[in-house]
């Protein structure tokens, strides 16, 4: 289940599960407290957290709701993609990678991809630039 951010010490993951959940939600981790989210009415739907930490990851979701409405219809719809990266490795940092030891430090760190070199794409740009398999 990859996380998708840490805020505050509450660790906030989705589950990669291609059509086996129903409404959008994030799963919520804050000490020994776990709870399930809904993504667009911020509902707790199973679990419990305290109220601080709940106003929190709401504030959150308000912020970043269309991305993660968005991760999770690539959740659910099972997408698989490619990113030919040769076009940049003649780019800024990105040409470090041309190293292919360094290249294959690659990553995944929250919703980003990254390298030991501090190159990173984020996932607009990898959607964008990627192609379905």
């Amino acid at each position: 289940m990859p996380t998708l951010a840490m805020v505050f010490g509450i660790i906030v993951r989705m589950y990669y599960a291609p059509k086996e959940h129903n409404t959008p939600h994030i799963h919520i981790y804050y000490q020994d407290f776990k709870c399930v989210l809904d993504i667009l009415s911020c509902e707790i739907l199973e679990g419990e957290i305290p109220s601080r930490q709940l106003r929190l990851v709401t504030a959150w979701i308000e912020i970043h709701r269309e991305e993660l409405v968005a991760n999770w219809k690539l959740c659910q719809n099972g997408e698989k993609r490619s990113l030919d990266m040769k076009p940049y490795l003649n780019k800024g940092i990105f040409m470090e990678l041309n190293d292919i030891i360094l290249f294959n430090t690659v990553k995944i760190r929250f919703d980003t991809v990254e390298w030991d070199n501090e190159a990173d794409l984020d996932p607009e740009f990898l959607y964008r630039e990627s192609k379905p398999l």
